[in-house]
């Protein structure tokens, strides 16, 4: 941790019936509240969430969400049973030494133990707003941006991610003419080169139109929709369009806590650990890896990140949390499922399977580093299973 920030010090697990603060909204937070009451945890679970929904899965909001084929509520979590939901208002401070977190209209709430599960929001360019540009990261978002590009001729997606991808698929689908914008080449950074190849192609080949190029402006249209303005001074037009380039982890609350907090995210110990009786878990979290301390914001890391929290908020001797990075997406008719990671360049070899195609890389020293099945049903334990035994 850097120098002023909090250490943990000696670890006193919270007692059974102690008091447990859960902040955030997300799957991590929704799981790290089970997880208490599947531990035999039986004092208050308190969830606070500035959001005015109860705690939901966003996976569904750039699919059936927002192609208006499923209702909001669909994407909401199992209830919680045994745990009190404060919604509506967020965490406005935290003071570690007092055990107390202050909410946004001046209510203070002490805690035995604290999970910090304030996820992650869409990160922007300048001028987006101004410009009609829209973000995908809430439920609202997804109504909005949903009834926007149901009625759009032509979307302009800004980023090359999973999110942009999947949500110019659903566009295309939808009938609109997309053009998808990156600075960088789709997909390539999470997927390699290989993988992000092939869904480009299927991307192109269902019509939509991919530009490697960053954006300089965006610019609103007279007349409704916005004009993105590209490096070499080519302007693109659409009815609707949305910026996905990203996010930035939620630790402004966290200012003057002394918890070792900054753009990268709250850092945590190997345990996951910020500080005395506090752990983290989801998107605000940076992770020590061996380059420094990195976010994993994925829907299965931060699950995994919530029951290893809680366990190193319980246990006196919890085991250190080791990262297991899988990731799926479905776009332009495909399926993928990634487990491991995959390189930047390098071919990979094809595993044996009738259920479909399944590739697997190799680093260096023959060791696979990485699993991806295209358009197969096989289970993420088996993916596992077929990167484990090489």
């Amino acid at each position: 941790m850097s120098p002023g920030a909090v250490t943990t010090g000696a670890v006193t697990p919270v007692p059974p019936d102690g008091r447990v603060l859960v902040v955030g909204g997300s799957i991590a937070a929704a799981t790290a509240a089970r997880a208490l009451r599947g531990r035999g945890h039986t004092g208050p679970v308190t969830l606070v969430s500035g959001e005015r929904h109860p705690p939901y899965a966003r996976p569904p909001l750039s699919k059936g969400v927002l192609t208006g084929t499923e209702e909001p509520g669909s994407a909401q979590l199992p209830d919680l049973a045994d745990v009190e939901l404060r919604l509506g208002v967020p965490a406005a401070g935290l003071d570690v030494a007092a055990r107390r977190v202050t909410l946004a209209d001046g209510t203070t709430l002490d805690w035995d133990g604290l999970v910090v599960a304030t996820g992650a929001r869409a990160r922007t360019i300048p001028g987006a707003e101004a410009a009609g540009a829209r973000t995908l990261r809430d439920l609202d978002d997804a109504r909005e941006l949903g009834a926007l590009v149901r009625g759009a001729r032509s979307v302009v997606v800004v980023g090359g991610g999973p999110l942009g991808m999947e949500v110019a698929s659903v566009a295309r689908d939808l009938g609109a003419r997309v053009t998808l914008v990156s600075d960088v080449p789709p997909l390539r950074a999470l997927m390699g080169d290989h993988v992000s190849r092939l869904l480009v192609a299927a991307a192109e080949a269902a019509g939509v139109t991919v530009v490697t190029e960053p954006v300089r402006e965006l610019l609103a249209r007279d007349g409704g929709g916005t004009t993105a303005v590209l490096a070499s001074g080519h302007r693109v037009e659409g009815d609707a369009v949305l910026v996905a380039v990203g996010c930035r982890p939620n630790v402004e609350w966290l200012a003057g806590s002394g918890l070792d907090v900054g753009p990268g995210g709250l850092v945590v110990d190997e345990f996951l650990r910020a500080g005395p009786g506090v752990v983290a878990a989801g998107d605000v979290v940076a992770h020590p890896h061996p380059v420094g301390a990195l976010r994993t914001p994925y829907w299965s890391n931060a699950v995994d990140q919530a029951m290893a929290a809680v366990d190193a908020l319980v246990e006196a001797e919890p085991a250190p949390f080791r990262a297991r990075p899988y990731f799926w997406t479905e776009q332009f008719g495909h399926s993928v499922k990634l487990v491991g990671a995959l390189p930047d360049v390098g071919e990979p070899e094809e595993v044996a399977s009738a259920a479909g195609t399944v590739l697997r890389w190799r680093g260096p020293d023959g060791v696979p580093t990485g699993v991806a099945a295209i358009d197969c049903p096989l289970s993420v334990p088996r993916l596992r299973r077929l990167l484990a035994a090489g």
